[in-house]
């Protein structure tokens, strides 16, 4: 990232001024010297040996998502704002006369690059990487992971270098290769998916966020920070923001889709009836279903969606006709 460099290069030189200030041993100083390293090897920041360097980091990664997912860049100068605001009215130190907060200033400027050199190079939107259309896709990073797409599903980048950090629409099924000090993060307009190596499936369809953990462990977070933990066997879902327990739950709910399936158990017709939607790339007209929250079994074949609708319409006892190029609407047959 250019931005970024540009900015630690300055911050870089703004440091090496003080140098006669301060001692050879000064942890400023010998900050100063891993970032000109690191601005020579063009490898960034990530690798330098710093505690609060490393918490900075953190902290980026937790908030980057949040950040880049503002529509417009008014919306995201407004958050850098926020985030940095100061009182009108304070007492004001040369920071060159104080090594503590020298200290803090070299982080906190570190930090501010980073945020702004991202925004600049991703020009305030995440990076489409891989886009499924009518049949499923597998992607494969540069880290060993496999992901593996449902139709009409988009993978999308948040950050890159070190930091694994993706946001997905649709649905998709993560084999995410172990690297214990970068976490792999997914996240969806609800909440966010952090793992170290595991496999799961993630949809983000019908206005909520539901995963299911087959291998490994994973953590689920809603946008209040709420937080639980899945053992393998276990699903968990954030609906209307709120974020469920995790349950042992059948894994032939969750991973049916990869054998072009559909698999009902107590699955209410609304669920389904999003399930189709987002499988198809198809909106479905249910308004004269007498009661949505009905509850159904047994298997559906996800072949041409006009087939499947038939399927789907026999339980129904009714029909789906199609009303345009991608909508359809049920008809009642009594």
């Amino acid at each position: 990232m250019q931005a970024v460099d540009s900015s630690l290069l300055f911050l870089y030189i703004k440091i090496m001024e003080t140098i006669n200030l301060l001692p050879e041993n000064d942890r400023d100083l010998l900050l100063a010297q891993q970032i000109g390293l690191s601005l020579e090897s063009k490898k960034g920041t990530g690798d330098i040996q710093d505690e609060l360097v490393g918490l900075l980091h953190e902290f980026k990664q937790r908030e980057v998502e949040e950040i880049l997912s503002h529509p417009s860049s008014s919306d995201i100068w407004e958050s850098i704002k926020e985030k940095t605001q100061k009182p009108k009215k304070a007492n004001v130190i040369p920071f060159y006369q104080n090594p503590a907060i020298l200290r803090w200033a070299v982080a906190a400027t570190i930090l501010i690059a980073s945020f702004t050199g991202l925004f600049l190079y991703n020009q305030t939107r995440p990076v489409l990487i891989a886009q499924s259309q009518g049949q499923i896709e597998t992607i494969n990073l540069e880290d060993g992971s496999v992901i593996t797409l449902r139709p009409y599903s988009s993978l999308y980048e948040l950050a890159s270098g070190n930091i694994r950090s993706y946001k997905l629409e649709g649905e998709g099924f993560f084999d995410v290769a172990k690297d214990p000090s970068n976490p792999f993060n997914v996240a969806s307009d609800q909440g966010l998916v952090t793992v170290l190596g595991t496999c799961f499936n993630l949809s983000t369809w019908g206005n909520a966020t539901m995963v299911y953990l087959e291998e490994g462990s994973i953590q689920l977070e809603d946008k209040k920070e709420n937080q639980v933990i899945l053992i393998p066997g276990q699903s968990a879902a954030i609906l209307e923001g709120e974020l469920s327990e995790a349950i042992a739950s059948n894994p032939e709910l969750y991973t049916d889709w990869m054998s072009n399936q559909l698999s009902l158990d107590n699955t209410s017709i609304q669920s389904a009836v999003f399930e189709l939607e987002q499988h198809f790339n198809i909106t479905l007209d249910i308004s004269g279903v007498e009661n949505p929250s009905e509850l159904l079994g047994g298997t559906i074949i996800l072949d041409q969606a006009e087939n499947t609708l038939s399927d789907l319409g026999i339980i129904l006892s009714g029909t789906f006709r199609k009303t345009g190029e991608r909508n359809y609407q049920f008809i009642p047959l009594n």
